[in-house]
């Protein structure tokens, strides 16, 4: 009976142990993939250059969209879920064209395994102004919420958004490379834009997928409805949702504007390509050796044109573009771009920690209003022109100097109330600052028939104080 029973539990453990075998053996792929997500898990801050993966294998699927044919690119989730989505959206007058500029994104996401989504219809069709950016504002929120209810290690930590009207010229180039380092200073960091001149520009840019940029996103979503009337001058003007949302005080510290050139460029500011002169070739003169990516915007003439002359180029001679980021400028400007910018955070602690000490040590109650004007000038540069590096050197500087001149008023102006005390006064006292002993004040107004004048200085209160440290400060800026 016994020696029945132990055949039994080996006959058991014996199956089970085929089983798990089997099961193990049937979905290698999948366990191999989800070892190699836990290894290269962050903490969803985004990616620096260091860590850049090496080449994926193609983690791009094609299905069909059953309502009208047309083809929606997905990466299989079972396939693991590298920390980059990079997608867009295409239809319209240049249908004819999207096909082959949104070929070149997918060959790099190919290339840096990109999960890589490009849909072909429109998901609404409202009659109401700038209804293709409605379109697009959906798309990504569906893209945000589809990442949101996945675990966190399985999350893709940033979206990447280009319209169909761009061109990546230059495949070598990773996306990680213009994400925020891994420091504290730049945690907070969730979108990376552009500006053209002084304009906004939405064509692309980097959200990371978290609770943040789905209110942001949500918030853009609701402009029409929240504020209508708001919403028509700004479409009707020109405007962007996108911009109202990430403009508002509980966005915009939250976003960075990058230098357009790194991946933004816009072709219309070159030459065009010209007919059947001897003159035909596009002289892109100002185009950065081996920049990643060229928009062609709307308000561009020719631009179909343009968009099949650079795909033309790249086809026939991609040696020209596609250059090693070794071989560009991109590294230097990026390195210098993060460490102007987290000097510009350290000025500014610098300076609140200048002004607590100088509140203590010259009992100053206020900040001098210039000194708040120049903190308040270099965060307005960090929050709208980080991409101009000699705008935000020279907000550094003007916060140094105004706060020195600052301290040292405070310094004199302390001085200065000392000498309102006589000379007896100051003797043996620390810097003439120190009181007589109750009794020695008792004695000498019996001596001199009560109190003299000048026996203490003049009593000024804070406004004043503040008056003359902003006043001598104000002085020497003019």
């Amino acid at each position: 009976m016994i020696v029945h029973s132990r055949t039994q539990s080996v006959v058991v453990f014996t199956f089970a142990f085929l089983v798990v075998l089997y099961l193990t053996w049937h979905h290698k792929d999948k366990l191999s993939c989800g070892l190699r997500v836990l290894r290269k898990s962050s903490d969803c801050r985004g990616r620096s250059g260091s860590d850049i993966p090496g080449a994926a294998t193609e983690l791009q699927s094609e299905s069909e969209d059953l309502n009208d044919g047309q083809k929606v690119f997905a990466s299989d989730d079972d396939l693991g879920s590298p920390k980059i989505i990079q997608c867009s959206m295409s239809w319209g007058d240049m249908a004819h064209v999207y096909p082959n500029a949104l070929e070149t994104h997918s060959k790099h996401g190919k290339r840096w395994g990109y999960r890589t989504h490009h849909f072909g219809h429109k998901i609404v069709h409202a009659e109401k102004a700038q209804s293709e950016n409605f379109n697009r504002l959906y798309y990504i929120q569906s893209i945000m919420l589809q990442e949101l209810r996945k675990p966190p290690i399985l999350r893709a930590a940033w979206v990447v958004w280009y319209d169909a009207d761009t061109i990546l010229l230059n495949t070598e180039i990773p996306w990680e490379t213009f994400l925020p380092p891994k420091d504290a200073l730049f945690s907070n960091i969730n979108m990376l834009v552009t500006k053209d001149g002084e304009d906004f520009t939405d064509g692309i840019f980097f959200i990371r997928v978290c609770e943040w940029s789905l209110e942001a996103i949500s918030s853009a979503i609701a402009f029409p409805n929240l504020q209508p009337q708001e919403y028509i001058t700004l479409a009707t003007g020109g405007g962007s949702t996108l911009q109202w949302a990430f403009d508002r005080p509980h966005f915009r510290k939250h976003r960075m504007y990058q230098p357009q050139h790194w991946w933004n460029e816009h072709e219309h500011v070159h030459k065009q390509p010209t007919n059947d002169s001897a003159e035909d070739e596009s002289e892109t003169e100002s185009v950065m050796k081996g920049v990643i990516n060229m928009h062609f915007p709307q308000k561009q003439a020719n631009r179909e044109k343009s968009v099949e002359w650079w795909l033309t180029e790249l086809q026939q001679s991609p040696k020209e573009f596609v250059i090693a980021l070794d071989d560009t400028k991109y590294e230097k400007e990026i390195d210098d771009f993060w460490s102007l910018l987290k000097k510009a955070e350290e000025t500014l602690k610098w300076s609140n920690k200048a002004n607590a000490r100088m509140k203590k040590k010259f009992n100053v109650q206020a900040t001098p209003n210039l000194v708040r004007e120049a903190e308040e000038a270099l965060q307005e540069a960090i929050y709208e022109e980080a991409y101009d590096g000699e705008k935000v050197q020279f907000r550094i500087n003007a916060l140094k100097e105004t706060s020195k001149a600052a301290e040292k008023e405070a310094m004199d102006s302390k001085h200065d109330l000392t000498n309102f005390l006589p000379d007896d006064k100051q003797e043996g006292t620390e810097e003439g600052k120190d009181e007589k002993s109750d009794d020695a004040a008792k004695e000498s107004e019996e001596e001199g028939g009560g109190a003299r004048f000048g026996t203490s200085p003049p009593k000024l209160d804070q406004q004043d104080q503040r008056k003359g440290i902003n006043g001598t400060l104000e002085a020497r800026r003019l």
